[in-house]
């Protein structure tokens, strides 16, 4: 870890996973990562969710994690000074862990392997966003009496 900035892993999990038998384009591995640009104030922390996708000419997968990155102070870090020593955390490496693990056991039972490297990849980091409801889907949910 290069800085001084830690980070402890505040309830990781697995979000979703999935695998699949059949070609992928080619070799593939892909580490994403977003971040909840609104913090926690009161925990010192954000949100933050990780994807790895992986293929091969026999099959891949893709697994979801997320876990709140929170600071041992509890002091909330600004959203750049955060990216800065999140990218080369201890915390960010053993969440792809997490990944890595979650996505080789359901790559074994459909007997797929993928070499995953032990170290993570260079992350493409992004950053979360909320998504609200559509006009349509708050009519189609409208209260009864309601006109």
């Amino acid at each position: 870890m290069s800085g001084s900035t830690q980070f402890l892993l505040v309830n990781p999990e697995v979000i979703s996973i999935s695998s699949h038998r059949h070609d992928a384009e080619g070799d593939e591995l892909i580490w994403e990562t977003g971040i909840a640009p609104e913090g926690i104030s009161d925990m010192g922390g954000r949100v933050v969710f990780g994807t790895l996708q992986a293929g091969c000419d026999s099959g891949g997968g893709a697994v979801i994690v997320a876990s709140i990155f929170r600071q041992p102070e509890g002091e909330l870090l600004e959203l750049e000074a955060f990216e800065e020593a999140f990218v080369d955390s201890d915390a960010l490496e053993t969440l792809y862990d997490i990944a890595r693990a979650s996505l080789r056991q359901v790559l074994s039972f459909i007997e797929v392997q993928i070499d995953l490297p032990r170290k993570a990849p260079e992350p493409q980091i992004g950053y979360l966003t909320r998504q609200h409801e559509d006009r349509e889907t708050e009519e189609l949910y409208e209260e009864p009496g309601a006109s």
